[in-house]
C-alpha cells in the first residue's frame, strides 16, 4: 500500500493535471495612466554616459556613446535616431548579477585549419562500414583463454596440441615486457593472470623456451613489486585460477617467487572463497562457475550445466578445462567455432559476443556524442538485438543464457529503452531473492562494468518500476564504494581501466537527469582508449572534429547573442542577471548538432526574455507597475508602453520583448506556414498573470496558497512555457494541432517539465528568497498544508515528488502512449520531447547543489569555458 506522502504526491500531480488553470482569466489591473515621457533622468544606452530628458541629445553625445559600445563589442549598425527616440533609457552600470564574461573570450584562438567536411564524411563512411561487419571477433584476442585452449590434447592420440595455431600465436604476441594481455588496457595484475597461463602452456608443450624465460621474468617483477598487505590482494575474483595455475606451475618446475607476499596472500584469498564456496555451489549457473578451471570438479555433476552450444558460460578458458578432463565432443565443437572466429589463431574471452560487441559499439558511439550520423546502422542494429530481447534479458550472445549476464542485460535495456523500444522491468526481476536485491551470490565481487551499466539502466525507470529503484540505489552504493576505494592504496584494484574510473565520476556526479550531453561527449572523448571493431583512431578524430566544429559554430551564437542582447539595451539593465552566456551554453551543451541551429537561437532568445520578465517581477517592479505591464502586454502596443507611466527601464524592456518576440513568431509562423504570433503572445500572457499573482501572494499578508494551487499557478512563474513552445516551431517539422496539443500545457509531458522544474529550482532558492521577504515557494506552502511538519520534512518530500516527476517524464519521453489516453496516442517528434527533457535537465543541473544560474561563479565559468571555448 502507497504511503500517506506517496498519496499525496499523486495527489498533487493529479490535481494539477486535471484542473484548467485558474489564472487564464485577467486578473483586475489599475486603470492606466497614460502620459507622455517622465521627467526622469534619462542614461544613454548601453555605455552608461548621462544625458537629461529636458536635453537633446547631440550628435557629440551619440557618437561617444556609439564609440565606446564598438569598444567593447562589435554591433550592426543601428538606426540611431530610432534608438533614442526608442526611449532606451537605462540605469546607470550597478548590476545585482553582472555577467563574467568579455566577449574576447568567447572566441576560441585559432588552433588551426579544421577538419574540412569532406574528411568528416569519409571518416563516417569508414565507420559506417566497419558498422556493418559487426558480429565478428576481430581483435578481441584473449591470450588468457587462447593458452588454455593450446594446451587441448590432439584427439587422435598422437600427442600433439589439438591447436597448434593457437600455441603459434601466444610466442607471436608476447608483449615488450614480456607479458601477455592487453597492454593499453588492463592493469599489471591482469596480465600477470594472462602471462602465468601462457607460460603454462607453452611448458606443457615444450616449446618457446625464450618466451618462457621472458615471461617468467615479467612474473618474478610483477610479484616481488607487491610486497605490502594493502596491495597484496589486487587480483579481485581471479584468486582461484590464478592459484590454481600457480600450483600446476610448482609441478612443472616453473621458478617462481612462491614465498612472496603477493603470492601468499593470493593462495590466502583462495583457500578463503574455496571454503565459500559449498560442495552445491559450482553446480548452478553462477559467476563462479566462469572461472571453473580453477576449481576441483565432479565433472558428472558440470556436465549437466554444458550448453546448447557445447560451452560452459561461453567461456573457452573453461571449456577447454572441461575438454581437457572429459573429451567431450561438443566442447571440441565449441573450440573449434570460437577458433573460426579469430582465423584459427586465438579465441575472444568470450564467444559469441555478437549481441555484447554490438551494443558496446551503440553506446559508445552514442556517448561520444556522433550517433546522428549512424542512425540507420543503429536502428538496425538494435533491432537485431531486439528480436533476442526475452523477458529475462539476453546474455552475451544469441546462444548464452541470459540468467546472470547483468551487464548486457543492462546495457541493452537502457539503449533499446532510449530508442524507444518496448522493454520491461521483468529482465531484472530474477535479481531479488528472498526479498533482497543482490547481484552477485555472497562472498563474490562485483564487476564493476556490470555495476554501471545497472545504474545507467536503473536511471531510465518508468513508474511502477520498484525493482530498477532497487537496482538503482544498490549499483549506486556500490559505485561510490569503488569510488572511495579507488582513492585508496589498492587504487588497481579489480583491475579498474581509467576510463571506467572516469564514466563512474560522470555518471555519478550528474545522473541521467542532470547530464548535458555535451559534457558527457567531451569528458568521453578524454578517456576514450579502445573500440572493438571500429578503430579508436577513425571513431576519435571523428568525435572531436565534430565536437570543435560543434563548438566553434555555439561560440559565433554566443556572440551573435550578446550583439542582440547589447543592441535591445538589456545589457545595460542593473536589475537584469546578466546570463546570456550561461543561457547559450545550456542550450549549446544540450541540444547542439548544428542542423537545430534556429531552434537554438530561438530558444536562446526566449530564455533571456524570461530572465527579463522574472527579474522585473522579481527584483523590480511593485504591485503596480507589474499590473501596468502586464496590461500593456495584453495590448501589445510599443507606442502606447512608451507614452505610458512606465519607468524609462520598464520602457526600454517592453519595446525589445515586444520587438523580439514579434521576429521570432513571423519566423516561425514562416515555417510553420499559419500565422502563431498570437499563440506565442497568449503565452507570454498567461506566465506574466502567473507572475501577478505570486507578486500578490508575496506581498499580501498570510495569502500563502496551499500547495496543490501554488504548483497551479508555478506552472507559468517557472517562465518555461513560451521558451519551449517556441523552440519546437523551429525544428524543421511542421506542427499538426493534435501534436501542438499533445506538447502542450494539458500535456503530462510539458506539466512534469514545469513541475520538476519550479520545485528544484525552489529547493535551491527558499532560503535566499525567505531572507528577502519573499516567502512563497514550494516549502512554505507544504508547510502551510502541513503546520506541525519540519521544513526538513517538507524538503524531503518535495524531493522525493521531484524524483517521482523525472521518472514520469522519462516515460513520456521515451514511451509517451504507455497509460496515456490524454493525448489519443498521438505521435509527437522525438526532437520535440527530447527538447522537453534537456530542458528539465538544464533545470536539475544548475540547481542540483546551488543556484548556480543567478549565483554563477567562477567555478560556473570554469564549465562553460572547456565546454564552449576549449577545443578537445
Amino acid at each position: 500500500m502507497a504511503s500517506t506522502a506517496q498519496q499525496q504526491q499523486q495527489h498533487h500531480i493529479l490535481m494539477i493535471c486535471s484542473q484548467k488553470s485558474s489564472i487564464s482569466q485577467p486578473l483586475h489591473t489599475p486603470v492606466l495612466s497614460v502620459s507622455s515621457w517622465l521627467s526622469k533622468p534619462n542614461y544613454a544606452a548601453r555605455c552608461g554616459v548621462r544625458m537629461c530628458s529636458t536635453q537633446k541629445p547631440s550628435t557629440a553625445n551619440i557618437d561617444a556613446v556609439d564609440a565606446r559600445v564598438h569598444q567593447i563589442l562589435p554591433l550592426p549598425e543601428l538606426n540611431r535616431t530610432e534608438e533614442v527616440q526608442a526611449g532606451q533609457a537605462l540605469p546607470p552600470r550597478d548590476f545585482l548579477h553582472p555577467s563574467l564574461w568579455n566577449v574576447n573570450e568567447l572566441i576560441r584562438p585559432s588552433q588551426g585549419e579544421e577538419e574540412p567536411t569532406e574528411v568528416s564524411q569519409l571518416l563516417i563512411e569508414e565507420i559506417s562500414s566497419k558498422l556493418k561487419l559487426l558480429g565478428s571477433s576481430a581483435n578481441l584476442a584473449s591470450a588468457y583463454d587462447t593458452a588454455w585452449v593450446a594446451r587441448v590434447p590432439a584427439t587422435d592420440g598422437s600427442g600433439r596440441p589439438q591447436f597448434p595455431r593457437a600455441l603459434e600465436w601466444i610466442v607471436t604476441n608476447q608483449l615488450g615486457d614480456g607479458s601477455w594481455g592487453e597492454e593499453a588496457h588492463f592493469l599489471g595484475t591482469h596480465r600477470m593472470l594472462s602471462t602465468l597461463s601462457c607460460v603454462i602452456a607453452l611448458k606443457t608443450w615444450d616449446t618457446g623456451h625464450a618466451s618462457i624465460q621472458e615471461g617468467l621474468r615479467f612474473l618474478w617483477r610483477s610479484c616481488e613489486g607487491i610486497t605490502d598487505e594493502a596491495n597484496a590482494h589486487l587480483l579481485c575474483g581471479s584468486e582461484i585460477p590464478f592459484g590454481s595455475m600457480l600450483e600446476e606451475a610448482t609441478s612443472l618446475g616453473l621458478p617462481l617467487p612462491y614465498e612472496s607476499t603477493f603470492i601468499q596472500r593470493t593462495f590466502q584469498v583462495r583457500e578463503e572463497k574455496l571454503k565459500r564456496l559449498s560442495s552445491e555451489t559450482p553446480w548452478t549457473d553462477t559467476t563462479a562457475l566462469e572461472g571453473l578451471e580453477g576449481l576441483n570438479i565432479e565433472w558428472k555433476c558440470i556436465m549437466k550445466l554444458q550448453r546448447k552450444d557445447g560451452s560452459f558460460r561461453g567461456s573457452p578458458a573453461s571449456t577447454a578445462f572441461v575438454l581437457n578432463h572429459t573429451g567431450d565432443e561438443k566442447c571440441l565443437n565449441f573450440l573449434s567455432s570460437a577458433l573460426a572466429s579469430l582465423n584459427n589463431d586465438a579465441v575472444p574471452h568470450h564467444y559469441p559476443i555478437d549481441f555484447h560487441e554490438r551494443l558496446s559499439v551503440v553506446d559508445k558511439i552514442e556517448r561520444l556524442g556522433v550517433a546522428r550520423f549512424f542512425e540507420a546502422e543503429i536502428r538496425q542494429i538494435l533491432d537485431h538485438v531486439y528480436s533476442y530481447w526475452t523477458t529475462k534479458g539476453m546474455g552475451w550472445a544469441r546462444s548464452n543464457f541470459p540468467e546472470d549476464q547483468e551487464d548486457d542485460t543492462a546495457l541493452a535495456f537502457r539503449l533499446l529503452r532510449l530508442y524507444g523500444y518496448s522493454v520491461s522491468d521483468d529482465a531484472f526481476q530474477h535479481l531479488k531473492r528472498d526479498g533482497v536485491f543482490s547481484c552477485v551470490p555472497e562472498g563474490q565481487p562485483h564487476k564493476i562494468s556490470e555495476m554501471l551499466n545497472l545504474y545507467r539502466a536503473s536511471s531510465l525507470r518508468f513508474p511502477g518500476e520498484g525493482i530498477l529503484e532497487e537496482a538503482l540505489q544498490y549499483s549506486k552504493q556500490c559505485l561510490l564504494e569503488v569510488q572511495r576505494s579507488s582513492k585508496d592504496a589498492d587504487v588497481q584494484k579489480c583491475s579498474l581501466k581509467e576510463e571506467l574510473l572516469g564514466e563512474i565520476e560522470i555518471a555519478l556526479k550528474y545522473g541521467f537527469h542532470q547530464v548535458f550531453s555535451r559534457i558527457e561527449a567531451r569528458s568521453y572523448i578524454e578517456l576514450y582508449k579502445k573500440l572493438p571493431s571500429a578503430s579508436n583512431d577513425i571513431l576519435l578524430a571523428l568525435a572531436r572534429a565534430d565536437y570543435n566544429r560543434c563548438q566553434t559554430l555555439h561560440q559565433e551564437e554566443a556572440v551573435d547573442i550578446l550583439r542582440w542582447w547589447q543592441s535591445l539595451g538589456f545589457a545595460d539593465m542593473g536589475f537584469v542577471r546578466q546570463r546570456c552566456v550561461e543561457i547559450c551554453f545550456a542550450e549549446a551543451a544540450t541540444v547542439f548538432e548544428p542542423e537545430y541551429a534556429k531552434a537554438r537561437m530561438a530558444s536562446i532568445k526566449m530564455a533571456a526574455l524570461t530572465m527579463v520578465v522574472d527579474d522585473i517581477f522579481d527584483n523590480h517592479a511593485s504591485i503596480d507597475e507589474g499590473h501596468l505591464f502586464l496590461e500593456l502586454i495584453k495590448r501589445w502596443d510599443v507606442d502606447m508602453a512608451l507614452k505610458s507611466s512606465m519607468s524609462d527601464e520598464l520602457k526600454c524592456a517592453y519595446q525589445g520583448f515586444v520587438k523580439s518576440v514579434n521576429e521570432l513568431g513571423k519566423e516561425a509562423s514562416r515555417l510553420q506556414g499559419r500565422d502563431l504570433t498570437r499563440y506565442l503572445q497568449d503565452h507570454w500572457v498567461e506566465l506574466m498573470l502567473g507572475q501577478i499573482q505570486h507578486m500578490e501572494w508575496s506581498n499580501i499578508a498570510n495569502s500563502t496558497p496551499g500547495l496543490g494551487e501554488y504548483l497551479e499557478n508555478a506552472q507559468y512563474t517557472i517562465s518555461l512555457i513560451p521558451l519551449l513552445v517556441t523552440k519546437m516551431f523551429f525544428f524543421g517539422e511542421v506542427l499538426s494541432d493534435d501534436v501542438m496539443e499533445a506538447l502542450g500545457i494539458r500535456s503530462r509531458f510539458l506539466k512534469s517539465i514545469l513541475l520538476t522544474s519550479r520545485i528544484v529550482n525552489d529547493l535551491q532558492t527558499w532560503e535566499e528568497e525567505t531572507s528577502k521577504g519573499q516567502a512563497v515557494n514550494a516549502i512554505s506552502c507544504y508547510l502551510k498544508d502541513h503546520p506541525l511538519h519540519s521544513k526538513e520534512e517538507a524538503i524531503a518530500y518535495l524531493r522525493t515528488l521531484n524524483e517521482t516527476l523525472l521518472v514520469e517524464l522519462s516515460r513520456d519521453t521515451f514511451c509517451p502512449n504507455v497509460n496515456n489516453n490524454d493525448e489519443n496516442r498521438v505521435t509527437t517528434p522525438m526532437i520535440c520531447r527530447r527538447a522537453g527533457l534537456e530542458m528539465a535537465r538544464q533545470c536539475q543541473f544548475y540547481f542540483k547543489d546551488r543556484d548556480d544560474f543567478k549565483g554563477a561563479n567562477q567555478d560556473t565559468k570554469r564549465l562553460v569555458t572547456q565546454v564552449m571555448m576549449e577545443p578537445v
